[in-house]
């Protein structure tokens, strides 16, 4: 007979009287970030919920930029060919769009509205903020979890941004409404949350003509950024922690280009699931062209259990994302998988009523039946005034 595998998830709240609350729930993670440092942004337009209970050191922000993703064209009359310029990438039918990448010189969009609302993509409704003048926007004073962070081309009475398109996030080409969604843990400042929008009436510039006499000046070629992932020092793929566990991740990496890095290069969280960490931090040191590199990031496991996967790359002084591969557009990775210790139930207990932020203590509890009387349910934990969640991987057999 075959067996299905569910998650039980048990929540208590610990008052003079206790009650419980038994829910089944399918649970799913997932984060993407931007690839844009932002400078000091403006403040709300509409206040966010004040946290409550929630201390301040357990609140995070969000923090991101809309800027203008250039692409001029000149030529494509008479004999001369169409001349895309730098930051152009061409298109199936032979037209060009702007690239959907940050490049040094593109100005930020001030004065645009951007949403943040609570959940899954697509909602809104929870806040807004215009972006200052460098394009840069802000959302603070926020509780741990799932938020979409979205803009309407449409819907903007600060500017116009019509007519064009979202170039950035990709595969949002031709639509009004661009969406980023965010995980947010306890206290943590996620960046790069940006929006990169192509206008289409550029004004077209015909190159200006040659000098009959050029000084014959030497070619100069820009130098390339690319990392080759060498080894995992520690923390090996598929890993095994307990929900909650604190893990060191450390990478030896290559410089791939030819370019050498700076001190000023960081490790930044570039897709998947946000394990946290002090994201983006300096490498510190200069690493020359074929050398190699330890870099390390301390991460925390989630409190479900599951495979999670965090992609990361390489960020320039200028903000340009790039990691291995011939475009650079290829991530290094941590892929844990977290279980819940056997034999018994996973239990978080909480020093407040609402199981928020970290928990006070864990442990393996063999079943739910205690009978704490006038004590603390465990040690460093108050007799009235907490909460408990206790969390169990079952089989049921198939029945009706």
């Amino acid at each position: 007979m075959s067996r299905t595998t569910i998650w039980v998830v048990l929540g208590l709240v610990g008052a003079i009287g206790l009650g419980a609350l038994l829910s089944l729930a399918a649970l799913a993670a997932a984060g993407v970030l931007g690839s844009r440092p932002t400078a000091e942004p403006t403040q709300l337009i509409t206040p966010g919920p004040p946290p409550g209970e929630v201390p301040a050191s357990l609140t995070g922000s969000i923090h991101g930029i809309v800027w203008h993703d250039l692409c001029a064209l000149a030529g494509g009359h008479g004999d001369r060919p169409l001349e895309p310029s730098l930051g152009c990438a061409a298109l199936p039918d032979g037209s060009f769009a702007a690239n959907g990448k940050f490049e040094p010189g593109e100005p930020g969009l001030g004065g645009a509205l951007v949403q943040l609302g609570v959940g899954a993509c697509p909602s809104a409704g929870l806040v807004s903020a215009a972006t200052a003048s460098d394009g840069t926007y802000l959302f603070s004073g926020l509780v741990a979890g799932p938020y979409c962070v979205s803009i309407t081309a449409e819907q903007q009475p600060l500017m116009n941004l019509l007519p064009g398109v979202w170039t950035s996030p990709p595969g949002l080409l031709g639509s009004g409404t661009a969406y980023r969604s965010v995980e947010l843990q306890d206290g943590q400042q996620v960046v790069f949350i940006d929006f990169g929008w192509d206008y289409s009436l550029l004004p077209v510039a015909d190159p200006p003509a040659p000098d009959p006499t050029p000084t014959p000046t030497p070619p100069v070629s820009a130098c390339l950024d690319r990392v080759e992932f060498v080894l995992d020092v520690v923390t090996s793929d598929n890993a095994r922690f307990a929900p909650g566990e604190a893990f060191r991740k450390t990478w030896r990496l290559r410089n791939a280009g030819s370019c050498d890095w700076t001190p000023s290069y960081e490790l930044a969280f570039a897709s998947g699931h946000n394990l946290g960490g002090s994201i983006p931090a300096r490498i510190g040191t200069s690493v020359p062209v074929g050398a190699t590199i330890d870099l390390s990031v301390d991460l925390k496991a989630p409190l479900l259990a599951g495979t999670y996967r965090a992609n990361f790359m390489l960020r320039t002084r200028e903000g340009v994302f790039f990691g291995g591969g011939s475009e650079g557009e290829q991530a290094f990775w941590v892929q844990i998988v977290v279980a819940v210790p056997a034999g018994g139930w996973f239990g978080e207990y909480f020093a407040n009523r609402t199981l928020s932020g970290e928990p006070a203590a864990t442990r393996s509890d063999p079943a739910i039946d205690f009978d704490w009387g006038r004590g603390e349910p465990i040690a460093g934990i108050p007799v009235d005034g907490f909460s408990a969640r206790w969390t169990i991987k079952t089989a049921f057999e198939a029945a009706t």
